[in-house]
C-alpha cells in the first residue's frame, strides 16, 4: 500500500510543471509531450495535462491527470506519455500526430498490451469514473469488470462504462491504440471530485490507490 502522506506529497509537487503559466506548462520546451518508460506492459497516457489548442481554440487542461500519471508510473514501473506545454496537436482529436506517432514507437519497443487514455470529467458529472471502450469493443470485458471491482474496493463506487464518452471518434488514443496498433485499450474519464486532491484528499488517495493494485494486477493477465 502507498502511503497517504506520500501520494499527498507528490501530487503537489508533480502538478507544478503542469500548472506552471496558467496550465501552458513549459512553452520554450521543443516537444510538448514527454516520455518515462518502465517494465510493465502498461502505457498510461495524459494528453491534457496541459492546456491545448482544438479547432483553434484553447481546450482547458484536464487537472492532476498528468500528476496521476507520474504517480502511477512511480510506483508501478509501467509506461507514461503526457503532455508538457500547450501545442496546437489535441492528440486525443487529431488522426495521426507526433503524440501517436511515439504511443506506435513505444508499443512496439516494449511490447505494451494495455493502454489506459488519463482524462478529466467535471464535478457536474454524476459518475465518479466513466470507462470508454467503444460499447465494449477496445477491451475485454473481463478487464473492465476487474477495474470497476477495484475501484469498488477502495470506495469508488459510481463506475460506468461509455455513459459520457465512449471514445469513439478516430482520432481518440483509445482508437488509435485498438484500431491501428492492436493493443487493449480504455478511456478513462475521471470526475473532479476525486481527481483534485484540494477537492477531497481521502477519494483523490483511494482512486491512486484503487489504479495502483490495478495496474499490478493485469500485468499477470
Amino acid at each position: 500500500m502507498i502511503s497517504e502522506e506520500e501520494i499527498y506529497s507528490f501530487s503537489r509537487f508533480f502538478e507544478e510543471q503542469f500548472a506552471f503559466n496558467d496550465y501552458t506548462g513549459q512553452t520554450g520546451a521543443q516537444i510538448p509531450f514527454d516520455v518515462k518508460c518502465g517494465f510493465v506492459p502498461v502505457l498510461l497516457s495524459a494528453p491534457h495535462a496541459t492546456k491545448l489548442f482544438r479547432n483553434n481554440r484553447i481546450k482547458e487542461q484536464d487537472d492532476y491527470t498528468g500528476t496521476i500519471g507520474l504517480l502511477l508510473q512511480r510506483y508501478t514501473n509501467c509506461h507514461l506519455i503526457y503532455t508538457t506545454r500547450c501545442t496546437s496537436e489535441d492528440p486525443n482529436f487529431v488522426i495521426g500526430g507526433e503524440y501517436k506517432e511515439q504511443i506506435r514507437k513505444l508499443a512496439k519497443l516494449f511490447d505494451i498490451r494495455y493502454v489506459i487514455d488519463l482524462h478529466g470529467a467535471s464535478e457536474e458529472r454524476e459518475f465518479d469514473v466513466d470507462l470508454g471502450t467503444q460499447h465494449g469493443l477496445t477491451i475485454n470485458h473481463n478487464v473492465v469488470d476487474q477495474l470497476t471491482e477495484t475501484f469498488k474496493k477502495y470506495n469508488i463506487m459510481s463506475v460506468c462504462e461509455n455513459s459520457a464518452f465512449p471514445a469513439k471518434h478516430p482520432g481518440t488514443v483509445t482508437a488509435y491504440c485498438y484500431h491501428d496498433l492492436g493493443l487493449q485499450s480504455l478511456q478513462m474519464e475521471i470526475n473532479k471530485k476525486i481527481r483534485n486532491p484540494n477537492e477531497n484528499l481521502e477519494l483523490f488517495i483511494s482512486m491512486v490507490q484503487a489504479l495502483h493494485e490495478f495496474i499490478l494486477t493485469i500485468q499477470e493477465n
